[in-house]
């Protein structure tokens, strides 16, 4: 079988920025850090700090050199100073969120802590104390 060599220059270090700055490359739309930001501030607010602290990057850009690093210099300015920012990579990004999903989805828990789409809009009172209850055995656990 023949294979082939693509040579890299710039590329590897303008594609990794686009999803710091997508302005780079003329999208109009947030960065990555801005991003978690927005996704932290739709929580509620006595879970931002909790957020803030277990940001994992997964996937597999979180192997590029450094993305890590990147990332945390990138959204520590944008947090509250009063917030503690931990952001971790795991040993294998590319498919620790599914096996996170795994271990989830095959617990006894499983069923009691499953929500429908229904449900969620039936009960979102509801929904703190799933989390809490969720929260509290995933803690038991590590």
């Amino acid at each position: 079988a023949d294979s082939q060599c693509l040579g890299m220059g710039n590329e590897r270090f303008m594609v990794p920025e686009a999803l710091f700055h997508p302005s780079d490359i003329g999208l109009r739309q947030a960065g990555i850090a801005e991003v978690v930001t927005q996704a932290v501030g739709a929580v509620q607010k006595d879970l931002c700090g909790l957020m803030y602290s277990n940001v994992v990057v997964t996937g597999g850009c979180a192997s590029l050199p450094g993305f890590r690093d990147r990332m945390e210099s990138d959204l520590r300015p944008l947090v509250p100073m009063e917030e503690a920012l931990l952001v971790s990579a795991p040993e294998n990004p590319v498919t620790c969120a599914w096996q996170g999903g795994s271990v989830l989805g095959a617990s006894e828990d499983f069923a009691r802590l499953a929500l429908t789409r229904e449900e969620y809009k039936k009960e979102v009172g509801d929904i703190r104390q799933r989390y809490d209850e969720h929260a509290a055995i995933m803690r038991g656990r590590m």
